[in-house]
């Protein structure tokens, strides 16, 4: 008879005989659990050990917050001929917003489309760094992975690195930012600092460069809109290609609608409202190049980089 619960058979004398495989299994097991535990933490270590190693090796290097924090006002360059008709515009425009006047659709089309657990990470979502890895090596796209924290430190810093170490110095900065600003510091620095194309830094530029308007009446369609710029602001805007540009914002309507953070009935009247988007600054009127660039060579000379961003505007004797 076999005793399932001990593991042993009695003999025909009533004496319990243990199987001897039986035990030889059990210990194998046993073996097995144990190297693999091994390993396990052997492994784990030395991940904290690399990581912990990276930090120290990084941190010296990543820049502190009252060096990111506030974004100032950027005004370009414009040349003017003697009867104020515009010759050139040069450099890129900065409208700094603050959090208040930012609509909440236009927060909520950038999570639902770049970071949805955006509220719940702590800067860094590993779900979403294995996601990407999985997708590099098995040749799908799925994401490169970045939050919406990690994409602010790239935009803040790093630019003359090549991908990788970019992407491996993101992750201590990201970590860095969410320690040391609060999450609607962390969405107002990024739309402040992104470029949506157009000569347009920031998204209250933005609003106006595209439609002539405040942050704080785009509406559900303009919102989607200016998400959809984000990654292509160059190739994909609505100046430039208006067709592509309305499939990009149906793509973000559709992530705001799957997230429930708008209405079906919100999503049709936006997805069907027109491409109003047109440009509303640089509007050359007297084509003078030549001039134009020997205003800027002496205006650098005596100012350098901000001779592009803090407003000024030269009369020439042209006309």
């Amino acid at each position: 008879v076999y005793n399932v619960r001990c593991g042993y058979f009695k003999s025909p004398t009533g004496k319990p005989t243990r199987i001897r495989g039986l035990n030889q299994v059990q210990s194998k097991i046993q073996v097995y659990f144990k190297w693999a535990a091994l390993i396990g933490i052997a492994g784990l270590s030395g991940i904290i050990m690399v990581a912990s190693s990276a930090y120290l090796y990084l941190a010296p290097l990543l820049p502190s917050a009252e060096t990111y924090k506030d974004v100032q006002l950027e005004t370009p360059l414009r040349i003017y001929t003697s009867d104020n008709r515009l010759i050139d515009e040069i450099g890129n425009r900065r409208n700094p917003i603050e959090y208040e006047d930012i609509p909440k659709i236009l927060t909520d089309a950038l999570i639902a489309t770049e970071d949805v657990r955006f509220y719940s990470h702590p800067g860094v979502d590993i779900q979403s760094l294995l996601r990407g890895f999985y997708g590099f090596l098995s040749g799908q796209r799925l994401g490169g992975g970045s939050t919406i924290t990690m994409q602010l430190a790239n935009n803040l810093s790093f630019d003359s690195d090549n991908v990788y170490l970019r992407k491996f110095k993101e992750i201590p900065f990201a970590l860095q930012i969410q320690r040391e600003l609060s999450k609607e510091e962390i969405l107002t620095l990024y739309l402040n600092t992104i470029y949506f194309g157009a000569g347009a830094d920031g998204v209250g530029a933005a609003a106006f460069v595209y439609y002539g308007k405040d942050i704080s009446e785009l509406t559900l369609a303009e919102s989607a809109m200016m998400i959809s710029l984000l990654p292509c602001p160059s190739t994909c805007n609505p100046l430039s290609n208006p067709e592509l540009a309305a499939t990009r914002r149906e793509s973000r309507l559709n992530n705001m609608l799957n997230e429930n953070m708008i209405s079906q009935a919100e999503y049709d009247v936006a997805n069907n409202a027109p491409v109003t988007a047109r440009r509303r600054n640089r509007n050359i009127e007297v084509a003078a190049p030549y001039v134009a660039e020997m205003v800027r060579q002496q205006l650098y000379q005596q100012f350098r980089e901000e001779t592009y961003s803090k407003g000024f505007e030269v009369i020439t004797t042209i006309d």
